[in-house]
């Protein structure tokens, strides 16, 4: 499995950009701790899965670096995607080092000049990439980008292509929000369907035995990188 879990929607920046003021997630929904997060993940995840922790701002969430090293005891490897601001969870991340980084992927935003100290002082101790949104507004750093994110115009509703495709999204692939909800993928969640289950309850979550017909179409959170999430499509001609 590829989980992208979202366990705070916190976060510093207010990036125009930013997806999260315009999809249909519940911002009401208290965050859960992270023994409760690292219980329901190790039920519902296989050994050699990889769990992306991200938000908002996951090094904002208290217990990221216990988070990791129970991920790790499970052999379960683990990402983060944030801005790298806040130091002091990146102290507490360097000083326990919890094995099983797959990456830390780093968003070159506005406004986080500050992170530069702290980027070092990660890409030192695990693998990081930089990453940018191909948008006006996005940091201008002169550094070096691994990849450039097309922009998710949620705010304009143009976010979505509706191309009819088979895929198998939710075999391989969950996303997951504050709320423990699990959505057979990120378009899934942002606009409101019906999640799988969710993972605090204790009860098993169905997944789709098969490919199915999906005609609300899709973004490029998995059209940009066929198969980077285990996610794999077909277009219906």
């Amino acid at each position: 499995m590829k989980l992208l879990i979202n366990p705070t929607w916190r976060c510093q920046l207010q990036c125009p950009y930013c997806l999260l003021p315009h999809i249909k997630i519940n911002r009401d929904a208290p965050e859960h701790p992270w023994w409760e997060w690292a219980n329901a993940i190790v039920k519902h995840a296989e050994r050699g899965s990889v769990v992306d922790i991200a938000g908002g701002d996951p090094l904002l969430w208290d217990g990221l670096e216990l988070f990791c090293a129970a991920l790790f005891e499970h052999g379960i490897r683990w990402a983060i995607t944030t801005n790298a601001l806040y130091t002091p969870a990146v102290d507490r991340l360097l000083k326990l080092h919890p094995g099983g980084c797959q990456l830390i992927n780093v968003s070159d935003h506005p406004g986080n000049l500050a992170a530069d100290a702290n980027i070092a002082r990660i890409r030192a101790a695990y693998p990081l990439v930089m990453n940018r949104v191909m948008h006006p507004d996005a940091g201008k750093r002169n550094v070096q980008i691994s990849s450039l994110i097309p922009y998710q115009s949620y705010r304009e509703e143009t976010e979505i292509d509706y191309v009819v495709r088979y895929c198998d999204s939710g075999i391989h692939h969950w996303v997951i929000d504050v709320n423990g909800d699990a959505f057979i993928c990120n378009v899934a969640m942002a606009t409101g369907r019906t999640p799988l289950g969710n993972i605090f309850t204790g009860e098993p979550i169905p997944k789709p035995s098969e490919r199915f017909i999906c005609d609300w179409g899709c973004s490029s959170c998995y059209t940009s990188v066929p198969g980077c999430w285990d996610v794999h499509q077909e277009v219906i001609r």
